[in-house]
């Protein structure tokens, strides 16, 4: 028998969720690390005027294989 909590989860199935950048605002994410490879995704979003989370610019930067803080 399984003690309480193993191999079983509680998470309910999350809902599929939208992109909230465009494939231009991607390309300009992954530019904008290119040219500044020191910068953050809260620089990047700000320096972009993106409407975004900070999370969501991190995501994109992941994607492309960057990886800024």
């Amino acid at each position: 028998m399984m003690s309480a909590g193993v191999g079983y989860s509680n998470h309910k199935a999350r809902r599929p969720h939208f992109r909230v950048t465009t494939p231009q605002e991607d390309e300009h994410i992954r530019q904008a690390a290119e040219e500044n490879p020191f910068t953050n995704a809260v620089a990047i979003r700000d320096e972009l005027q993106l409407n975004v989370f900070n999370e969501a610019v991190w995501r994109r930067l992941h994607e492309g294989g960057t990886h800024h803080g």
